[in-house]
């Protein structure tokens, strides 16, 4: 929520990029070994990429990182 609010970003643009964009990298492992794949989006007339990589921890449990920016 940092991130988006450094960079303007609203949740609603957010959840735009995920149930209308295009997937656009990947999905690719990435340098961390981490399954990644990049989402991206025209929305309020603006092009926001979504990142989402999801880790797998030692212990077997998964969680999901995200990161969002404009193009």
């Amino acid at each position: 929520k940092e991130r988006m609010k450094e960079r303007c970003i609203s949740m609603k643009q957010i959840i735009c990029c995920f149930e209308h964009g295009d997937i656009t990298e990947g999905p690719y492992p990435n340098t961390r070994g981490d399954c990644q794949l990049n989402v991206s989006v025209r929305t309020a007339g603006e092009y926001i990429t979504t990142a989402v990589a999801i880790k797998q921890s030692e212990n077997g449990e998964f969680s999901v990182v995200v990161t969002t920016f404009r193009e």
